[in-house]
């Protein structure tokens, strides 16, 4: 990626959470693309947080996610009539059309007007906006029901097992999770159902999950080799044992309330018609955001903290701006410029991943404890 004095963010619609920096925040569900000198990204992340058991990671997770999911309950309680309708009409006309084919002298014409009163009336479902422990087929299956657009998040990492093989014998099946992590076109050869092409598909992946089963997935080497693990950004909290109280610590009716208002804000945004919104860079932003790539292009030389690592320090620069984009969406429209403020924010944010990243891609994470003890009795 080019440095650039243009710097557009395409704004998405809708949103949903995310884990970064272990602090909940909020990402894209709908798409969302950035421009930098012609290539652009879109604004969906994929995040893994690493924490031992005993961390609290659960109830935690449940907290930030509650927000979303009563979204959903309530999206879907308002339009289940109109759901249950539309199911209705579509099955009636369906079976005129079916009928229609069937008889000993088709006619075409109606056949015809059949096919284009479902096509015109659309077909409804209820929103889902999280799927866990879901097989390639099912969840390229929800995206299409779901404008293409869904997000894993969940505080067990169990998708990584269903990744690895869990239901397909042993075989490996990471495709959709590679060309939905940028928007490329995938097509479903499916058995039962008719087969599926999604143009556009989008995800949005932020896991909890504990060492041990961190370790697996790194060590497969499907995942690695074929540039997943690559596209994740990392976050390795500070162990708290030893010094959690039985009570967790409150959190302030403000805090909670503004968090739920901030969550509504963005899954509450509408979904463009036509040309989506974009956001264009101030020229702080776009100065702060062409040091930032000068720092990661250095980081790869010889020498550099990322040299044995430039497939993902080399991906860094565009999660740095979707970064900033969705920090913008919490606070300002898409008529507002990106300001140097919020870019700076976003800059630390990835600045701060990048040791974390260390940590996760280096191999310290896979050593045998053999190796990990033997290190500690010579650093001590």
């Amino acid at each position: 990626m080019n440095e650039t004095k243009e710097n557009i963010c395409r704004i998405p619609v809708s949103a949903t959470m995310q884990i970064i920096n272990g602090e909940p925040v909020m990402v894209a569900a709908e798409y969302a693309e950035i421009s930098n000198s012609g290539h652009s990204e879109p604004l969906n992340l994929y995040t893994i947080t690493v924490a031992s058991p005993g961390e609290r990671k659960s109830s935690s997770f449940h907290k930030f996610i509650e927000p979303l999911e009563s979204y959903v309950k309530r999206y879907n309680a308002i339009h289940s009539v109109d759901i249950q309708n539309n199911k209705a009409e579509r099955a009636v006309i369906e079976k005129q059309r079916q009928k229609a084919i069937n008889s000993k002298n088709p006619d075409i014409e109606k056949i015809k007007e059949l096919s284009a009163q479902l096509n015109d009336m659309g077909e409804l479902h209820e929103l889902k906006l999280n799927v866990k422990d879901v097989t390639p087929e099912a969840l390229a299956w929800e995206m299409h029901l779901q404008n293409e657009r869904i997000g894993i998040l969940d505080d067990e990492g169990s998708v990584f097992d269903v990744l690895s093989g869990l239901y397909s014998n042993g075989q490996a099946n990471i495709n959709i999770f590679l060309e939905a992590y940028d928007g490329s076109q995938y097509t479903i050869l499916r058995r039962t159902r008719e087969s599926i092409t999604l143009n556009n598909p989008l995800l949005t992946i932020g896991l909890m999950t504990q060492p041990s089963h961190f370790d697996d997935a790194m060590s497969n080497r499907q995942f690695s080799g074929r540039g997943f693990i690559p596209r994740f950004l990392f976050s390795f909290p500070g162990s708290k044992a030893g010094y959690q109280k039985i009570a967790n610590g409150d959190i302030s009716d403000i805090a909670s309330n503004n968090y739920i208002r901030l969550v509504n804000k963005l899954l509450e945004m509408p979904y463009p018609v036509g040309t989506v919104p974009l956001i264009t860079c101030s020229a702080e932003a776009e100065v702060l955001l062409e040091q930032y790539f000068q720092h990661l292009q250095d980081t790869m030389k010889p020498g550099g903290m990322f040299e044995n690592l430039k497939e993902w320090a080399a991906k860094q620069f565009a999660r740095c701006i979707k970064i900033a984009g969705i920090l913008h969406l919490c606070e300002h429209d898409t008529a507002v410029k990106l300001s140097g403020k919020t870019a700076m924010s976003a800059i630390n944010i990835a600045m701060w991943t990048e040791n974390h990243a260390l940590k996760a891609l280096s191999g310290e994470m896979t050593e045998p404890q053999e190796v990990k003890d033997a290190k500690y009795i010579l650093i001590a």
